[in-house]
């Protein structure tokens, strides 16, 4: 019995560090990115939750965030996201 509790506590010591060094990786790559003025569509992704496959879409229908495009690569700008997100914005009537 003693075995089995020590062997469960291994295992939960184990999960919390890995949980604890996947967010601190997260908050890490937050803080490189949060520099950044021009983002990867992969950057978005992860600081927007804005999917690669929905940005591809809205680009393909000519909607969305602005964006550069130089050969195949496609950047967007920071400020260019941020105002496009802030129109999305939906004042209830508690904030008219």
């Amino acid at each position: 019995m003693e075995k089995q509790a020590s062997a469960e506590s291994v295992l939960t010591a184990g999960i919390v560090k890995e949980t604890l060094r996947e967010l601190f990786s997260d908050a890490a790559q937050v803080a490189r990115l949060g520099h950044k003025e021009l983002l990867t569509g992969q950057e978005v992704a992860e600081l927007y939750s804005y999917p690669l496959s929905t940005q591809e879409k809205d680009r393909w229908a000519g909607v969305g965030p602005s964006y550069i495009k130089r050969g195949k690569r496609v950047l967007y700008r920071r400020r260019d996201l941020d105002s496009y997100f802030g129109g999305l914005r939906v004042k209830t009537r508690d904030q008219a």
